[in-house]
């Protein structure tokens, strides 16, 4: 579930993000959350490189307070890059773990976001993405992996194992503790223990 926004707009009147203001139509159609606007002064790559004005951890903590009334928070935020195009994806769940974002959740928080003014500048060079993790969610923090004990993950290693060749690893995610996970590797058919820091990239693989 994704929406895409454009760099924020902002809008005169009162910031009533409730759902039922949503529902209720205030703030109109869902179709207006995508819109294509030029990036101006941008001329070389590494530009589009440039890192927010404030650091994730700071802007994931003005997200958070800026949602939390509405049950959500921000599961992982990313800075990528297509073309010349710099994006921001805002991956957001609920707080009560367990729910599942719907289309109406990334329309409520995109909108919160593009009516807030004092994220009027941190945002100006990037388009907005809002979307939920997904059923094969990215897995980028601890939190995230004490969650998943039980799933079956896909993972990237910086450098290959010594017990395996290669980086790529799959399988059930047994145990995580202490900045590492036990993994029951597939090809293997061992459990392997591995160190947060040695992971590239890791995801749930649903199906």
């Amino acid at each position: 579930m994704t929406i895409k926004r454009s760099k924020a707009s902002l809008r005169p009147e009162s910031r009533d993000f409730s759902k039922e203001s949503w529902r209720k139509g205030k703030y109109g159609s869902k179709k207006n959350f995508r819109r294509d606007v030029r990036r101006e002064d941008v001329e070389e790559d590494e530009e589009l490189a440039m890192p927010l004005t404030e650091s994730l951890s700071k802007l994931e903590g003005k997200l958070n307070r800026l949602i939390s009334p509405a049950g959500l928070q921000v599961y992982h935020l990313e800075r990528y890059q297509i073309g010349k195009n710099a994006y921001l994806r805002v991956v957001i769940e609920k707080i009560e773990h367990g729910g599942s974002i719907g289309i109406n959740d990334c329309v409520y928080v995109s909108s919160a976001i593009a009516q807030d003014l004092s994220l009027k500048d941190v945002l100006n060079d990037f388009r907005l993405e809002v979307s939920s993790p997904g059923v094969n969610r990215k897995l980028t923090r601890p939190e995230h992996y004490r969650r998943a004990v039980g799933e079956i993950l896909k993972i990237k290693l910086f450098a290959p194992l010594e017990e395996r060749g290669g980086v790529l690893l799959r399988g059930e995610l047994k145990e995580f503790g202490g900045g590492k996970i036990l993994l029951s590797e597939d090809d293997l058919k061992k459990d392997l223990f591995i160190e947060l820091s040695q992971i590239k990239e890791a995801k749930v693989e649903a199906f």
